[in-house]
């Protein structure tokens, strides 16, 4: 079982998902499973999040809908198929640190917390650990 599930509502993401991917593939901790919550795009992302769960057992394609459930849909399905005992959630059109799974495990085990939050990773999203 991985230590953190990471969850990715994906719709209408073709330009940015594979950045985002490479980001979070990119961590200097790699104990995770990556969640690619297809929301029934109407793009190529289907496909996309596809051929990115063929090149690393650690990512998971879901297509949980026909029609779209919207982010909170998508984020819930994600929820539902987490393996691991903490989660996180990016969205598809961000990019995040290198060290972001690292820190925010850090911060959380050392003091015993059941959920960590950064103050400021990046403008546009404020992620958590829980």
């Amino acid at each position: 079982m991985p230590t953190v599930s990471i969850v990715v509502p994906v719709y209408k993401a073709e330009k940015t998902l594979d950045a985002c991917v490479e980001s979070i593939l990119a961590q200097t901790f790699s104990d995770f499973e990556l969640l690619l919550i297809d929301d029934a795009s109407p793009d190529r992302c289907p496909q996309m999040c596809d051929a990115w769960a063929e090149k690393d057992p650690r990512i998971h394609a879901l297509h949980p809908a026909k029609t779209g459930p919207g982010p909170s849909g998508a984020r819930n399905a994600g929820l539902d198929a987490a393996a691991a005992p903490w989660i996180t959630m990016v969205d598809s059109d961000d990019t995040v640190a290198p060290d972001l799974l690292e820190t925010l495990l850090a911060g959380a085990e050392r003091i015993g917390a059941e959920l960590d939050v950064a103050r400021h990773i990046q403008a546009s999203m404020l992620p958590c650990i829980f």
